[in-house]
């Protein structure tokens, strides 16, 4: 453990260095395109920290982690997920197709944002992973649910879905990936030609 909290601390200097190179950037007159660009910045480093933090003895003993629960954007959510995968879009020819209302972007959910942005970020990467190559895409789709689960409360549909005639097995390690600690209802499904699909709603 002592190696872990070795390298946990040593993420952190170089990560403390881009906050505060950010943080100059914002006190400087920046464009709408930039001001977007430094929030998704500060979205992936308030995950990573979160991360970091959650490295620690209690923790990894008894299995547990705490959730926040404080009002989000949905789109920043988004934006943060996917510049975690574009370097390996890119790197593996692949394109990515956002299909999300503008109503979604600014849509305000109530919860743990880095827990659900840690969440489909994994969700994401893997489906990029093992999307074919090449003329390959990966899909985001996302949808607000009519769907009442409690009192005031509405479920949200997302969508990751990739091109492939075949279903194989591996989905089953991308469904069982996700964090427990966030209800979730997963399913993966197989149409052709329009490829393999796998559904999440929070």
């Amino acid at each position: 453990m002592k190696e872990l909290a070795y390298i946990c601390q040593e993420i952190k200097n170089p990560l403390n260095g881009i906050r505060f190179t950010n943080s100059l950037l914002e006190a400087t007159e920046l464009t709408e395109d930039q001001k977007q660009f430094l929030e998704t910045s500060a979205a992936c480093e308030k995950q990573m920290l979160k991360i970091i933090k959650d490295i620690d003895l209690e923790s990894i003993d008894d299995g547990s982690l705490e959730l926040e629960k404080a009002e989000f954007l949905l789109g920043s959510v988004i934006d943060a997920v996917v510049s975690q995968v574009m370097s390996l879009l890119r790197e593996r020819g692949l394109q990515l197709i956002r299909d999300i209302p503008e109503e979604i972007k600014t849509l305000a959910v109530y919860g743990d944002q880095v827990r659900v942005q840690q969440v489909l970020a994994d969700f994401l990467l893997n489906m990029v992973h093992y999307a074919p190559t090449p003329e390959g895409w990966v899909e985001i789709h996302v949808r607000p649910s009519l769907k009442q689960i409690s009192d005031g409360i509405t479920s949200v549909h997302i969508e990751f879905r990739w091109k492939e005639r075949a279903l194989p097995s591996r989905y089953k390690a991308m469904a069982s990936n996700p964090k427990d600690l966030i209800q979730r209802h997963i399913m993966a499904t197989s149409e052709y030609p329009k490829g393999r699909t796998l559904k999440a709603s929070f």
